[in-house]
C-alpha cells in the first residue's frame, strides 16, 4: 500500500510593521532584530512592512556612526530570509524612488498588505 508522503506544516507567518524610521527611536531597531532571528528559524516565515517613515529603514548606503546598529544590514538580512515590502505611498509622499531602495525590497500594495495580514498568525507594529 503506497502512503503519500507526509506533507510539511507550513510555517508559522509573522508580520512586522514599521511605522518609523531608523536611528530616531529604538523601535525599529528592536523589530529588525527579533524579525532578523526569527527569520532564521526554518519553521518560520518573516514578513516587514514598511510604512510612513519606516521606509527610510530601506535606504540603501547608510552610515549609521559608530556603536549605532546599522538598519540596512538588517534590512539585507530579512531580504534574505523573509520578505520586505514597502509603502509605494509613504515612500512617495517622502520623496524617495524605488532606486535608492535596497535591492530585493519590494512595492507593496493595500491589497498585498492585507493578503499578508490576513496570512500572519502575529502581526507586531512598531
Amino acid at each position: 500500500m503506497n502512503r503519500p508522503a507526509p506533507t510539511e506544516p507550513e510555517p508559522k507567518t509573522y508580520l512586522f510593521i514599521l511605522n518609523e524610521g531608523p536611528y530616531g527611536q529604538e523601535r525599529p531597531y528592536t523589530a529588525l532584530r527579533l524579525a532578523v532571528n526569527l527569520a532564521k528559524r526554518r519553521d518560520l516565515r518573516v514578513r516587514v512592512h514598511l510604512a510612513g517613515d519606516g521606509v527610510q529603514c530601506a535606504i540603501a548606503g547608510q552610515e549609521p556612526p559608530e556603536g549605532i546598529p546599522n538598519i540596512e544590514h538588517m534590512i539585507r538580512t530579512l531580504v534574505q530570509h523573509g520578505e520586505v515590502g514597502y509603502s509605494g505611498l509613504s515612500a512617495e509622499m517622502r520623496g524617495f524612488k524605488p532606486r535608492v531602495l535596497i535591492e530585493g525590497v519590494k512595492h507593496i500594495s493595500p491589497d498585498i498588505l492585507a493578503e499578508w495580514a490576513t496570512a500572519a498568525e502575529h502581526i507586531l507594529v512598531f
